[in-house]
């Protein structure tokens, strides 16, 4: 329906007298109108220029405001963790922040569809675009189970539902465009991939049958084991060419993610064995140790990226960050609850 408004808006005029009065220009032809434009920008000076100036503004959010969304998530849950190991009442500041997250999440997705749904396309055509657009089911799959814990279960299962099944989606979308172009592992493939930990981790949460969320588990784990060395390898290889911007820090990611996935979905250890801690063990090292590599990578590019101006692309220091810490405190609290450094 909305397509069909746009293609009749977009071919038709009225005329009265001598006036005429065109419709709305497109996403694709406001898309060259500068973000912020004033009054003196044509594009925004004549009639219907708010309308205009609206959608400029809503076809040219970028994809990495879902990573602001997700990154308010993660910070969420690392204070949630932090008050159920000091018994500290965080409540507000939980809520608050989901509550952020939630309206960040909805100035991307839902307005760029409904309103520039052929910018949204052109989006899914490019790697990284698609690799920033999957942060969202992420940010769905939290926000869901929030929902779930605090409002209403029936509603957090489905709103948990909807982003798992988005991010299988995006998951598929990103492989094949990654097959298609024939490009090499960067950090930037593990929101797409990997994220579907998160979807094991909300799915316990909701209460889900086992098979559900330890299955999602498991392949999240191969999805890392595959890609994070060759991954690892390139940004440590090419300080010059790969990764170059903050996109480096989400090297520590993956690890991080998993490692905190595996306390919250009964402490697996492979398929059809009994819980054991040599996992847990294994994911934090490799969750310290990628994030320490992220930390090195970043500082060997300081010259391509301290210099940019600030953008919604620096999310990508938010979530990897928030994990990793939330995989420490997990750490912490089951293996090392006596130690002073801890």
């Amino acid at each position: 329906i909305r397509s069909a408004l746009v293609i009749l808006l977009s071919s038709m005029s009225l005329e009265d007298g001598m006036t005429t009065v065109a419709a709305p220009p497109s996403c694709r032809t406001v898309l060259a109108a500068p973000l912020f434009a004033g009054a003196a920008d044509p594009t925004c000076a004549s009639a219907g220029s708010g309308l205009a100036k609206l959608r400029v503004r809503i076809a040219r959010l970028p994809p990495s405001l879902n990573g602001m969304a997700l990154g308010l998530c993660g910070l969420a849950g690392a204070w949630d963790k932090m008050g159920a190991i000091h018994h500290w009442d965080v409540d507000a500041i939980v809520i608050g922040l989901v509550l952020v997250a939630g309206v960040v999440q909805t100035a991307y997705l839902p307005l760029k569809i409904v309103t520039c749904f052929e910018v949204f396309l052109a989006e899914l055509s490019q790697p990284a675009d698609v690799a920033a657009i999957a942060a969202s089911p992420m940010a769905i799959c939290f926000i869901g189970a929030q929902v779930y814990k605090r409002i209403d279960e029936g509603v957090g299962s489905c709103m948990v539902a909807f982003g798992g099944v988005l991010q299988v989606v995006c998951m598929i979308r990103f492989f094949y465009l990654v097959a298609k172009q024939r490009k090499k592992p960067e950090p930037y493939w593990f929101p797409p991939t990997v994220s579907i930990a998160m979807t094991a981790i909300q799915a316990c949460a909701c209460g889900w049958d086992i098979r559900i969320h330890q299955v999602c588990y498991y392949v999240a784990i191969a999805i890392m084991l595959a890609i994070l060395p060759f991954a690892s390898y390139r940004v440590a290889r090419h300080p010059s060419t790969v990764a170059l911007g903050p996109s480096c820090n989400i090297l520590c990611a993956p690890a991080s993610l998993n490692s905190m996935a595996w306390y919250l979905v009964t402490k697996p250890a492979w398929p059809g064995q009994r819980p054991s801690p040599w996992l847990g063990l294994c994911l934090f090292v490799a969750s310290t140790t990628f994030f320490l590599q992220a930390l090195l990578g970043l500082l060997l590019r300081r010259k391509h990226w301290v210099a940019l101006p600030f953008s919604p692309a620096w999310s990508a220091f938010t979530f990897p960050l928030a994990s990793t810490t939330s995989a420490a405190l997990y750490a912490y609290q089951e293996f090392f609850a006596d130690s002073v450094v801890f």
